[in-house]
């Protein structure tokens, strides 16, 4: 009967406790509105960038896997049907395909700006190994007609193309016109972008896929390629694979294979990645400290309020634990509530944010998941991070004992501050006294309160920070550095002869020249894959500078290496570099670096 008594009381009084907790929050109904605030935007982001960034890794290993994305790459001039054996005999390489690719001139009705694309053949029973087509709409062109193509996507969107539309091109010299029988994706252009351009231009570059006998007849390659991709066995090594393919397509004009990591497409989605796993460590965490630091300011102030309530509590009965875990209760009720709405909004916003990437990055679908530990993980980092920031005035209201919560709180102990000390104060106005010696005298806020708003400071300015980088980087590059207004490219290298025709146009102010040849640079055990440009010596459309905008002057003799180049390789002014042509007879050379050049864009040397 007596323990019947007490669980009854037990009861009773957990359930006085609870009213109390409704009425608390309701009377701090505006407080507990921004601090909800605060957390929900905190879970929100997390939740959708991480979701984000694991639907597009699924939904890319997907595409990719179902798609046949290849693992290596090679380009060359030209080499027989009979080569694919001898790449295929390699230890580790699992399939290969033969292509024949090439870089040709379209002209579009109704736009007058140059437009140009690659052209890559598919076979002509419609069913490639390695990277395999997504047909959005129509079909494979016929393989027994010479003027059907696919096109990419993006390329079709931003010009408007149908099925059935015409457009021509410039096929090795020949004029044709082109009919649009399919539009597609491929896992090998996931984000197109011209390989010299810095960003993506969809309405001056594109894709055509063509039947492998009408492109081969087009370019005189009846059994002949000059594009091959390849996938590997799991455990082959991709370096010794690399090495062995050079070595065999060498004599046939081979550019230098690479790597699936190296591939354009693959290498700025995967940048794009790394750069949304930075964002979801780094605004959650700015979101979640301020909710736990404005939980601390509400409960402090709450519990000083209620003194004479929890002195009450104690003397009914109430334990230490029983009026520790009510606040508590009240921390986890705000928290909850932000978090399910954090939630929720973090979907929505996923969702979202994925539809964005899908307009840049073109996949055929879009899956989206959100793993069941990304949500334990933003419950267990909201819930630890407000018990931790309030952990304090919980343990004061836990401990105060009666007698002494039902008397007004005691004024602080105040002592001689160190501006006292050292005479500092005499020279210091009375407000400024004040301060100074609040500062000194709750270190710990005031360390916590500088903190938060150098936070809020430096999240102002990181707001603005990408758009001035920008700017600065595009004045640098093109304005100071880069000053032609455009670019003429030949497919192969001509002489002086153009630069004076190009002279003779009219509205031409100034032309110069410029030879760019791709090599692999090698220095110690480290080697990069790029272009040197060979420029003029006392051009003024193309200057290099240096890192205080200055006119790095062009060597007789020797080479000027970007500053990032030289960081990868390791290298600096006075070294001796080994320089291997990837074209001609593929000669190497060794040539000191003369001096580094400042550039924001690209990776290259001159």
């Amino acid at each position: 009967m007596p323990a019947q008594k007490s669980m009854l009381c037990k009861g009773f009084m957990m359930k006085a406790l609870n009213r109390k907790l409704w009425r608390d929050l309701w009377r701090m109904k505006g407080q507990v509105f921004a601090v909800t605030l605060v957390v929900m935007s905190g879970v929100a982001t997390f939740i959708m960038f991480i979701s984000t960034m694991d639907s597009l890794n699924l939904t890319r290993n997907t595409f990719y896997r179902d798609y046949g994305f290849a693992d290596v790459f090679v380009n060359l001039k030209r080499a027989p049907e009979s080569l694919k054996d001898k790449i295929k005999n390699i230890p580790g390489v699992n399939h290969v395909e033969t292509r024949v690719s090439a870089d040709v001139k379209l002209d579009i009705a109704g736009f007058s700006e140059p437009v140009t694309a690659r052209i890559v053949s598919i076979p002509d029973d419609g069913r490639p190994l390695l990277n395999r087509l997504y047909i959005r709409k129509g079909r494979l062109a016929d393989p027994a007609k010479d003027n059907e193509v696919v096109i990419n996507e993006n390329f079709a969107q931003e010009h408007g193309f149908g099925l059935g539309d015409r457009f021509a091109a410039i096929i090795n010299g020949k004029w044709k016109k082109l009919t649009i029988t399919g539009i597609a994706l491929s896992p090998e252009f996931v984000l197109l972008m011209r390989p010299e351009a810095m960003s993506p231009d969809f309405k001056r570059y594109g894709v055509l896929w063509m039947s492998r006998k009408a492109l081969s007849t087009s370019y005189n390659m009846d059994g002949a390629f000059n594009n091959v991709v390849l996938t590997l066995y799991p455990d082959a090594k991709l370096s010794d694979i690399l090495d062995e393919i050079d070595d065999i397509v060498k004599p046939y004009g081979g550019f230098g294979s690479y790597g699936r990591k190296d591939q354009i497409s693959h290498r700025l989605l995967s940048e794009e990645f790394r750069q949304l796993q930075t964002s979801s460590k780094i605004f959650p965490t700015i979101f979640i400290c301020v909710a736990a630091f404005l939980l601390n300011v509400v409960m402090s102030r709450t519990i000083n309020t209620q003194r004479e309530q929890i002195a009450a509590l104690k003397a009914f009965g109430y334990s230490n634990f029983d009026v520790g875990f009510h606040y508590a209760k009240l921390v986890v009720l705000i928290i909850f509530t932000g978090m399910t709405a954090g939630i929720a909004g973090g979907i929505w916003f996923g969702n979202m944010l994925g539809g964005i990437y899908m307009e840049v990055y073109r996949f055929p679908f879009f899956i989206y998941i959100l793993r069941p530990g990304v949500i334990a993980t933003a419950i267990l980092i909201s819930v630890s991070s407000a018990l931790a920031g309030t952990f304090h005035s919980l343990r004061r209201a836990a401990k105060q004992p009666p007698a002494e919560a039902m008397r007004p709180e005691p004024p602080a102990k105040y002592r001689v501050t160190l501006i006292e000390k050292t005479g500092i104060g005499r020279r210091l106005t009375q407000p400024t006294r004040i301060i100074a010696r609040n500062m000194e005298r709750r270190p710990v806020r005031t360390f916590l309160s500088i903190v938060g708003i150098a936070v809020a400071c430096a999240t102002m300015l990181s707001s603005g920070f990408f758009k001035d980088t920008i700017a600065y980087t595009v004045n640098v590059q093109f304005v100071l550095s880069q000053k032609e207004d455009m670019t003429v490219a030949f497919a192969e290298p001509t002489s002086r002869r153009a630069l004076f025709e190009l002279k003779s146009m009219q509205g031409v102010n100034n032309a110069e020249t410029f030879r760019t040849v791709p090599v692999k640079l090698r220095f110690g055990h480290r080697s990069y894959k790029t272009v040197i440009n060979g420029i003029e010596e006392d051009g003024r459309l193309h200057l290099l500078l240096d890192e205080n905008l200055k006119t790095v002057p062009v060597p007789p003799s020797g080479i000027v290496l970007t500053d990032y180049l030289g960081k990868i390789l390791g290298i600096k002014a006075g070294d001796m570099l080994t320089v291997e042509v990837l074209e001609g007879s593929k000669p190497v050379r060794q040539v000191p670096v003369v001096a580094m050049a400042k550039q924001y864009l690209g990776v290259t040397s001159y």
